[in-house]
C-alpha cells in the first residue's frame, strides 16, 4: 500500500474568471504527495515496479469581492472599482490512481 497526502508536492496555479473588471484571479492548489506510514488516502500497488501518481481532485473556488460607495450630503456616490477581498477553495473529491511505468 502507498498513502497519499494532500499537503506537500508540486502546486497546481488556477486561474479563476472574475467579472467587475477584476479578470482572473489566481489560486494555488497543492496536488499533493505520496507519503510513507499510513496517513492518507489508501492506494494500493498491483504488484513490484514503478508507478507514477495520477490524481483526479476537484475543488470549488470561493473569490470574494469588495466595492466601496460614499455618502455626502444625502447622496450616495457611484460604486468605485472592485477589488479582491478574499479567495480560497474547498476540495470536493480526491481520487488518487497508481499507473505502472
Amino acid at each position: 500500500m502507498l498513502y497519499y497526502s494532500e499537503s506537500g508536492g508540486s502546486t497546481y496555479s488556477l486561474s479563476v474568471g472574475v467579472a467587475y473588471g477584476i479578470g482572473s484571479v489566481s489560486l494555488g492548489i497543492p496536488l499533493g504527495k505520496i507519503t510513507t506510514g499510513t496517513f492518507g488516502a489508501a492506494v494500493k500497488a498491483t504488484g513490484k515496479g514503478y508507478y507514477k501518481l495520477a490524481l483526479n481532485k476537484q475543488v470549488k473556488p470561493t473569490v470574494m469581492l469588495i466595492q466601496y460607495r460614499t455618502k455626502q450630503n444625502g447622496k450616495w456616490s457611484s460604486l468605485g472599482k472592485a477589488s479582491v477581498y478574499s479567495k480560497s477553495y474547498e476540495t470536493v473529491r480526491i481520487k488518487p490512481t497508481l499507473i505502472k511505468q
